[in-house]
C-alpha cells in the first residue's frame, strides 16, 4: 500500500491506518531513534520514543501533507523526540554502564583502564569552554551526528568540526604526554 493511500486513512480516522503504518515503519523508527540517542538510551527509552512518535502521527494525522513517503516525516519526528528524550537521560546515565551494555565486556584490568580513561576524558571534556565541551559531549559520548550538532547550536557545520578537532586534539596532547590525570589537564588548559 502506498504511504499516499495511508495518509488518507489516517485522515478519515481509520484506526487500522495507524496499526499498518507501526508494522511498516516501526523498525525504520526504532533505527532512527537508535542511532539519534545511541548509547544514551536504554531500550525502554527507544520503545518510549518510537511509541511518541505514532502518538505524534496519530495527534497530527489532520495536517500531515499528502506525499509519497512518510519516511522522512517520521524520521524528523523521531529525530525531535530522540533529543527531546537525550536532554532527560542525559546526566542519568554513567558512562560506566554505556559501556557495558555496548561492548558487554568481562571485568578485567583492560575493561577497567579503558573505564577509568573515558570517565577522566568526559572530565576533560566538562572543562572545556561551552559550547566546545557540550558539541564534544554530544558528539563523542552521545554520537549525535556533526549535521544535528551544528543545527541544535546554530553554528555552521565547519565551525563545528573545527571545535571537535581542536577539543580532540587537546585531550589526546594530554593523553600522550603522560598527563591522563584530570588535574594535569586543568593546569595545562588554562594555560593553553
Amino acid at each position: 500500500m502506498s504511504d499516499s493511500i495511508l495518509i488518507q486513512r489516517l485522515k478519515e480516522n481509520d484506526d487500522s491506518a495507524i496499526e499498518e503504518l507501526i508494522t511498516i515503519y516501526g523498525q525504520y523508527i526504532a533505527a532512527v531513534v537508535y542511532r539519534v540517542g545511541g548509547l544514551s538510551l536504554h531500550a525502554e527509552d527507544v520503545e518510549e520514543v518510537v511509541s511518541d512518535v505514532f502518538y505524534a502521527v496519530w495527534k497530527s494525522r489532520h495536517k500531515i501533507l499528502q506525499t509519497e513517503s512518510l519516511k522522512p516525516y517520521l524520521a524528523q519526528i523521531a529525530r525531535n523526540m530522540t533529543r527531546n528524550k537525550w536532554r532527560h537521560v542525559k546526566h542519568d546515565q554513567p558512562l560506566d554502564d554505556q559501556l557495558a551494555m555496548a561492548n558487554n565486556f568481562p571485568t578485567t584490568d583492560d575493561a577497567l583502564i579503558q573505564k577509568e580513561n573515558i570517565a577522566t576524558i568526559k572530565k576533560l571534556i566538562a572543562t572545556l569552554k561551552p559550547p566546545d565541551n557540550d558539541i564534544l559531549y554530544a558528539y563523542y559520548i552521545w554520537n549525535y551526528k556533526l549535521e544535528d550538532i551544528a543545527l541544535m547550536y546554530n553554528l555552521p557545520l565547519s565551525t563545528v568540526k573545527s571545535k571537535i578537532y581542536r577539543g580532540r586534539r587537546t585531550i589526546v596532547e594530554c593523553f600522550e604526554g603522560g598527563g591522563n590525570s584530570y588535574g594535569e589537564f586543568r593546569l595545562q588548559h588554562k594555560d593553553s
